[in-house]
């Protein structure tokens, strides 16, 4: 066994201050996270649900301006109450770059910029490969390939345009 010898032994009183210092420190933390996100515009693709749906709560929780699209507006529409005020809503279909490009437009019309784009929108299909119907393989790739397409380009577009931009595809 080792012991401590008395030079390197710290006294409860060195350690609770330690452990308040620690504390302090991670509040200061998390206000300056919070901080870095008042007025960052971030856009969303899939947020009716799932990891979109998460990711815009907290995110308008901590003071960003949230752009939610998905393709069931009346979905978005709920989270977007609860949102607050900050947020938008766009009914988008990302296989559609028309639909994107608005998406993009809309975004720019009410926060003047893009910080953040999160390509999250995406679908699945269940079952054996050869019983999934052609139709279904083809709308997996709109949705998950075309979708990320999409909205990269428009995104790193306006990143390009305005200096700065971070995007993030989730798969």
């Amino acid at each position: 066994l080792l012991w401590p010898s008395a030079a390197t032994a710290k006294s409860g009183s060195d350690s609770v201050k330690e452990q308040a210092q620690v504390k302090v420190q991670a509040r200061g933390q998390a206000k300056a996270a919070k901080r870095d996100l008042v007025g960052k515009t971030i856009v969303i693709t899939g947020a009716s649900s799932g990891f979109g749906e998460g990711a815009a709560r907290t995110f308008a929780a901590r003071g960003a301006n949230v752009v939610l699209a998905a393709r069931r507006g009346d979905v978005l529409d709920k989270i977007a109450a609860e949102c607050g005020p900050n947020t938008l809503v766009v009914a988008t279909d990302v296989s559609k770059a028309e639909q994107v490009k608005a998406l993009s437009e809309a975004a720019l019309a009410k926060f003047n910029q893009i910080d953040v784009w999160i390509n999250n929108a995406g679908v699945g299909a269940f079952g054996r490969f050869t019983d999934i119907t052609l139709a279904d393989q083809a709308r997996m790739i709109d949705i998950n390939l075309t979708g990320v397409v999409n909205g990269s380009h428009f995104a790193v577009s306006q990143f390009k345009k305005q200096g700065h931009g971070t995007l993030i595809n989730v798969a």
